[in-house]
């Protein structure tokens, strides 16, 4: 008998700032949110890390954050130029995410599943290869693998070509989590939905799940205004927060079908 299908609902920079905290907080006790990605080194970690005390169903992981030699941090479209310039050496992005997981592990004492990234730059393969040796070195048994992209029409226009560029990153870097023998989840979605999630894109989701452990990444939060007034960009933080607390996207987990999961069982 072929097991039911696992989705793993993961919302991101757990970390970032106080309503994110917030709104990953919601999202796990009133909503689907099942693991949350810390960012070490964002400006309200010590009140997500108070949080994640207090929900010991959540499941953990590291959002690693790289920065170039100014300070700023690099995403997806800044790394490859940073990477050829020679801002982020191989020695500079393991000290980096050392600095990070030891902050987690070593002075706050969480549990971590996995690693994940600002960005995805660790799609990147020379990237990935690091962050599977630093994984194996701190025995954390699994790495995300972005690659894959959700129904066209739901995904964000403006995201496409981007996202084709990961994925395509991404399957190149699979090499190095097979090589060390970590874990990954089968299938990766939202990444073109980022910060735009609703319930009919997330029902979608949960009604075509394929066969494994799926995860579908969300970035829920408490309060727009103030995020985009702090933070800058288009994300609609709240709508993403409604959508894994509808309950009408709930019905869509039918027991013997579709169940929730964690990093954990990746």
């Amino acid at each position: 008998m072929t097991p039911a299908p696992r989705v793993i609902l993961h919302a991101e920079a757990f970390g970032r700032h106080s309503a994110i905290n917030e709104g990953v907080e919601r999202a796990h006790r009133y909503g689907l949110v099942t693991s949350a990605g810390l960012m070490a080194a964002g400006d309200a970690l010590e009140d997500a890390v108070r949080r994640a005390r207090e929900m010991p169903s959540l499941d953990l992981g590291l959002h690693l954050v790289l920065h170039g030699s100014d300070g700023r941090p690099l995403g997806f479209r800044q790394f490859p130029a940073a990477w050829l310039h020679g801002e982020v050496p191989v020695r500079e992005i393991a000290g980096q995410l050392r600095q990070q997981l030891d902050l987690l592990l070593r002075v706050h004492r969480l549990s971590l599943s996995h690693i994940a990234s600002h960005g995805h730059v660790h799609a990147f393969p020379p990237v990935m290869r690091v962050v599977c040796a630093v994984a194996m070195e701190y025995g954390i048994p699994a790495v995300r693998l972005p690659a894959d992209a959700p129904p066209p029409r739901f995904g964000h226009h403006g995201r496409r070509r981007p996202v084709a560029a990961l994925r395509a990153a991404a399957r190149l870097a699979r090499r190095h989590i097979t090589a060390y023998g970590l874990r990954t989840a089968d299938h990766c979605a939202g990444l073109a939905l980022e910060g735009r999630l609703t319930a009919v894109a997330l029902a979608a989701y949960l009604r075509h799940v394929r066969p494994g452990v799926t995860e579908i990444i969300c970035h829920p939060g408490a309060d727009n205004r103030v995020l985009r007034q702090t933070l800058g960009g288009d994300y609609d933080w709240e709508r993403d927060l409604a959508a894994v607390c509808d309950e009408a996207v709930r019905s869509y987990l039918t027991p013997g079908q579709v169940h929730l999961a964690t990093w954990r069982d990746v």
